[in-house]
């Protein structure tokens, strides 16, 4: 009798030992966010038309930086940038207190925008999503045609 009961507890020591372990294996990946949904929706940052790129990140206020590499054949002027929600061309800003940006082929640019939703001006608390449209006016420099430049956005705020 006394040994069944010795061999009853040396089971419910063994087993609970791995349970606490497993536990504590469980409650150190929470803490780390690995089972948060928006660490695995990733980063996205596409533009067509020439312009790439190559950064992005929102800010709490929800101002959009964006670094972006010119790989046109022809120097551009960037005349205005909007991001919003929506995909449309309201709320476009002018990318400098100047006026346009002069871009050379091959060289890269930061831009900053602030990024709209259907209700106003976006703000988010930091870890949160957003998901939206850019789209970048510009001036082609050898034949001074207008173009425009579409891309989508995808960033966590920081």
């Amino acid at each position: 009798m006394l040994s069944r009961l010795q061999s009853a507890m040396e089971y419910l020591i063994t087993y609970g030992w791995s349970i606490v372990i497993i536990a504590v294996i469980i409650a150190a990946l929470a803490a780390l966010g690995i089972f948060s949904p928006g660490k695995f929706s990733g980063q996205e940052c596409n533009i067509q038309e020439g312009l790439v790129c190559q950064g992005a990140y929102m800010m709490q206020n929800g101002t959009l930086s964006l670094n972006v590499y010119q790989a046109t054949q022809y120097p551009i002027n960037i005349t205005a940038i909007g991001c919003n929600t929506e995909g449309n061309v309201t709320n476009m800003q002018s990318p400098s207190a100047s006026g346009g940006i002069y871009v050379q082929v091959g060289s890269n640019v930061t831009l900053y925008v602030q990024c709209y939703t259907n209700t106003g001006a976006f703000s988010g608390t930091p870890g949160t999503q957003f998901s939206g449209f850019i789209i970048i006016n510009y001036t082609n420099e050898q034949t001074y045609a207008n173009e425009v430049a579409q891309g989508k956005v995808n960033v966590e705020v920081t």
